[in-house]
């Protein structure tokens, strides 16, 4: 997981909150097992006390009512933190996570954070904002559990994240030809080509930068790329529950486990379930205007992955020793590649990362 650098740090102040419960919890293992989301349900309630501490808060339960929640990121659905929200009991319970939103001003010279309480979980599938509530403090997640802060330059020298944690993670070469296409999330390839125009990499980037065209961007560079990540192809193959001949064209398809394709797969809509699909060939994604692409799936091939189509939303998941070729424009891409090289060709696209739940990660990579 990422270090989470919030607004609030109360991590010294956690231990004696909880007593010995928290000498007790791992908090940095309970997060890589499990998730930033479970863990701040876990405690939810003695952060929730901790915070009513702090803040002279104690006594005035019957005038509001206050909790504990995650932050999760408005475009990629990932549990970023925690925060409390307090308003009238009513409304505070309506309230199932806090949305935050990003924007940029005058060519990025100022940077906002929006804080807003949704009723929703899961941004990607429609929230409502919850009036009424407002935010009253936000709580710093450590992923190591503890222990003093990192300053920012340890923060850009430590490569420990997993590759299923990068937007990004490649074995050889990143490419972007086009035009106004934006990567958010972490990057890791040895090699980064970026020509077109208006292209940004919003995140930390590991690799050799080659920067080339006119107002292109990259986040901070944190020195050399890790190496590629390679799949254990027998293993995913002897872990197929149903085997498809090539040529497989699938949409409204529900994905249990492995998916093992003998050849080519299409795919032009949503795939449900939970699971990956395991081409022997190629895997093309053809997007459109008709609705979501993909779904809680990892896509998986020995060849390439193209993703076709103009003005489509694509969620998914995607490794393997291939290139995933990215030629359609004004898509929405939000999930990860762990690939040998990406080529983005087309133009206006966006790359967000989405973290894939704990059993997709064991299913594919461990």
């Amino acid at each position: 997981m990422h270090r989470r650098n919030l607004l609030i740090v109360i991590s010294l102040l956690l231990i004696p909150a909880l007593g010995g419960l928290a000498l007790a919890v791992d908090v940095g293992a309970l997060i890589k097992v499990f998730g930033v989301g479970y863990v701040v349900h876990m405690f939810a309630d003695q952060l929730n006390a901790l915070i009513n501490t702090l803040t002279f808060n104690h006594g005035f339960e019957g005038q509001q009512a206050t909790k504990v929640v995650p932050i999760v990121s408005m475009g990629s659905g990932l549990h970023i933190g925690a925060a409390q929200v307090a308003g009238d009991p009513e409304a505070v319970a309506q309230v199932a996570a806090v949305g935050q939103l990003e924007g940029t001003f005058i060519d990025g010279a100022f940077r906002a954070k929006a804080l807003v309480p949704i009723d929703n979980l899961n941004p990607l599938a429609g929230v409502k904002r919850v009036f009424g509530v407002g935010i009253s403090a936000v709580i710093d997640i450590r992923a190591d559990g503890g222990g003093p802060a990192a300053s920012p330059s340890e923060e850009t020298e430590k490569q420990t994240a997993e590759p299923w944690e990068h937007v990004l993670y490649l074995g050889r070469k990143l490419t972007i030809n086009g035009n106004n296409n934006l990567i958010r999330g972490d990057v890791n390839s040895p090699e980064l080509a970026v020509a077109g125009n208006n292209n940004e990499l919003d995140g930390k980037v590991a690799g050799k930068l080659t920067l080339k065209g006119k107002s292109n961007k990259a986040g901070v560079k944190v020195g050399e790329a890790g190496p590629g990540y390679r799949l254990d192809w027998a293993r995913l193959k002897g872990k197929a529950k149903r085997t498809v001949k090539g040529g497989a064209k699938l949409a409204d398809e529900t994905i249990n486990g492995v998916l093992y394709v003998r050849g080519d797969a299409t795919i032009t809509g949503p795939l449900k379930g939970k699971g990956a699909v395991v081409a022997e060939g190629k895997i093309t994604l053809q997007a459109g205007r008709k609705g979501t692409i993909g779904g809680d799936v990892f896509l998986i091939a020995r060849e390439k992955v193209v993703i076709k189509g103009n003005n489509g939303r694509i969620q998914g998941f995607f490794a393997g020793p291939m290139t995933v070729q990215i030629d359609g424009n004004s898509n929405r891409i939000y999930g990860l590649m762990v690939a040998d090289s990406v080529l983005l060709q087309g133009n206006n696209n966006e790359l967000v990362y989405r973290e894939p739940e704990r059993s997709l990660v064991e299913l594919v990579f461990q």
